[in-house]
């Protein structure tokens, strides 16, 4: 079965401005009594893409579109999505969103994204 794409209307869905990256790499760090600390990465995939990620404005059509995509994967199923300045999509989950309905064709849902390295 292939990975679902997160799309809106059939094209990646874009972020919107104010969407905020984290970023803490995964290290292992020893610290010496002299001030020396030897601090090496915890494996291949040590710095996961995680963002604050802002979909909107949205119309009707697409905030009902982005909403059932988020419901129906549960914030377990994965998905692909070409995050802001990436050329490749990256695998990824969402397990927690706001819905921000403000009026009529209008709204804007904010997801916590975070990139995922299981095998497909």
């Amino acid at each position: 079965m292939p990975t679902p794409a997160l799309t809106l209307g059939g094209v990646n869905a874009p972020a919107s401005y104010g969407t905020s990256v984290n970023r803490a790499p995964k290290v292992r760090k020893t610290e010496y009594g002299d001030g020396y600390e030897h601090v090496m990465p915890t494996g291949i995939n040590a710095d996961p893409f995680r963002a604050q990620v802002i979909f909107g404005p949205l119309t009707d059509d697409e905030y009902l579109e982005l909403e059932e995509f988020f419901t129906s994967r549960a914030g377990v199923e994965l998905f692909s999505w070409i995050p802001p300045f990436y050329d490749d999509p990256i695998y990824c989950r969402c397990s927690e969103w706001d819905a921000e309905y403000r009026e009529a064709n209008n709204s804007q849902i904010t997801a916590m994204i975070y990139q995922v390295f299981d095998p497909v």
